[in-house]
């Protein structure tokens, strides 16, 4: 997901205004990028298969998929309030979001593999 300088990650400082805003817009677009690929996979899902019921490894694309948007409306919330406040974000949250969007990455690309292959 999100990386930080290592330097700034070490030394806990906040980073520089207009590094922290990059962060802000590229987490911005990844969550519109989520959102955009729900809504369109829930359209298709509708008009090709006539609903959702594909089988349970469609369920847990969907579940891998709601993972990968959980966690992006997460990170999101929280870098926009460790900018309000003027703290780094918190390294620790942001390592097991990495980790738990990569999870949903993993389960998503299987089971469309698996519902559609």
């Amino acid at each position: 997901m999100l990386s930080f300088n290592p330097f700034i990650k070490k030394e806990g400082k906040i980073p520089e205004p207009h590094l922290a805003k990059s962060f802000r817009v590229l987490a911005f677009i990844s969550l519109i990028a989520v959102i955009v690929m729900w809504v369109t996979g829930i359209i298709l899902a509708i008009l090709i298969y006539g609903g959702f019921n594909l089988g349970w490894s469609f369920h847990v694309k969907l579940f891998g998929a709601t993972l990968i948007l959980l966690t992006s409306l997460l990170v999101n919330v929280h870098l926009k309030k460790c900018s309000q406040n003027q703290i780094p974000p918190n390294q620790t949250l942001m390592k097991y979001s990495a980790s738990l969007a990569r999870l949903g990455l993993i389960l998503a690309i299987a089971g469309a593999i698996w519902t559609f292959v």
